[in-house]
């Protein structure tokens, strides 16, 4: 089962999964032009996700850990 079909079950059955926390919406507001582009590698979504993670100073679980120890965690130049 793909994070998506995890995220339409949840909300099918139980309503555990919010809309912003659910996989299955994480693409929803995402232009088709950069769509295409992660769809066909020109744009890495991984690299993104931890780059605004080290931003935010949380580690790989989201723990606030700090800037620079962030970057280094997700390794960010």
């Amino acid at each position: 089962m793909t994070p998506a079909d995890y995220g339409f079950e949840a909300a099918r059955h139980e309503d555990e999964i919010h809309d912003e926390e659910n996989p299955a919406h994480l693409f929803s507001t995402t232009w088709t032009s950069l769509l295409v582009q992660i769809a066909n590698g020109e744009v890495d979504a991984n690299y993104i996700a931890r780059v605004e993670l080290a931003n935010r100073g949380l580690d790989k679980k989201g723990v606030w850990v700090g800037f620079a120890k962030a970057k280094r965690i997700h390794g960010i130049l």
